[in-house]
């Protein structure tokens, strides 16, 4: 039987040592994630709770709310015009939350964001052409534009074209005459894939 010099003990026990410590640091990292974990989930709850219980007693604070973030009218019930229009200024994308906008809603939504037509049901042209005024690239959420949505589009924007599916003859002229040779390039081999 081989007997350990104190040498060899010391190591061992140092090796041992350095390993707990290591365990001990992995540990430590999971407890702190699952903390976090734990935190995070509370601060959800928190916040859900507060979305739930958020109720806008007169029309002020409900208009108050909505000049702070449009989105918030996701959380009236059958807010009054006024209310939708101050939403849709602030966010024209907070359409998509209001159920029956009025045409007045509709056009400041689409002034406020172009893209906000994709939440507009049959949109009339002359909604089309306040979209596509405001941006150009919101052509691809209109199901096939007239001409005058075409052309205002690629007047506004020229890479509009690759989202307009047939576009006029007209249209094409004028990108033909508007842009060189690569721009239009581009367009074709878009097209051609």
């Amino acid at each position: 039987m081989e007997t350990k010099t104190k040498e060899e003990i010391l190591d061992k026990t140092e090796l041992k040592i350095k390993l707990a410590n290591q365990k001990i640091e992995m540990l430590d990292r999971k407890i702190y994630k699952i903390q976090n974990q734990i935190e995070k989930k509370e601060e959800i709850e928190m916040l859900y709770n507060l979305v739930k219980k958020r109720k806008y007693k007169t029309v002020n604070e409900e208009l108050e709310a909505v000049k702070e973030a449009g989105g918030n009218i996701v959380y009236i019930h059958n807010p009054c015009e006024a209310v939708q229009l101050a939403a849709v200024k602030e966010n024209g994308l907070s359409i998509q939350y209001i159920h029956n906008p009025s045409q007045a809603v509709q056009i400041e939504a689409v002034k406020e964001d172009g893209s906000s037509i994709q939440y507009i049901d049959s949109p009339s042209e002359a909604l089309q052409l306040a979209a596509v005024k405001e941006d150009g690239i919101s052509i691809r959420y209109i199901h096939d534009p007239c001409e005058a949505v075409q052309m205002q589009a690629v007047k506004g924007f020229g890479s509009s074209i690759e989202y307009i599916h047939n576009p006029s003859e007209a249209v094409i002229n004028y990108i033909f005459k508007k842009y060189d040779q690569s721009f239009i390039s581009k367009y074709f081999e878009i097209r051609s894939t």
